[in-house]
């Protein structure tokens, strides 16, 4: 089984086209600003949609200090991509910095909408946590 499709309904569906398309720059695999839904590609056989709400319906809050979906992206370069970013427009909210309890080094940032979004690059297993080496090399064991 394999993710073929994020969905994100957003309420300023324009806003958000125009950041997946500019500031990430995505390709458009269909759907144009002012449509009802748009698709961009994100990996072989994977796309992110975003879809305008129905009129008279509602898009379910988040709970406050608390996001239900991050966006990662695995990137080679996570400064290089973050500056790249931050030039086209994007406002990140925290890093890059490390996370050894991760793996990661990481960066995020938040679409119009407010989605959270992340920017990710594996750290060398070096940095990685005690805690994260050891829980990797029992997988490897199993």
């Amino acid at each position: 089984m394999a993710i073929s499709q994020v969905r994100l309904v957003v309420t300023d569906f324009d806003a958000c086209f125009r950041f997946y398309r500019d500031v990430m720059g995505l390709h458009i695999l269909w759907g144009e600003e002012g449509a009802q839904y748009a698709g961009f590609r994100l990996a072989e056989g994977a796309s992110l949609t975003l879809f305008r709400p129905q009129p008279g319906t509602t898009v379910a809050e988040t709970v406050p200090g608390q996001d239900r979906v991050v966006l990662i992206f695995s990137v080679e370069d996570l400064d290089g991509s973050v500056d790249l970013l931050k030039h086209s427009g994007a406002r990140f909210v925290s890093g890059p910095a490390d996370y050894p309890e991760w793996g990661v080094r990481a960066a995020q940032f938040r679409d119009p909408a407010g989605n959270l979004l992340e920017l990710a690059s594996p750290l060398p297993i070096s940095l990685w946590s005690e805690t994260l080496r050891e829980a990797a090399h029992r997988l490897e064991q199993t």
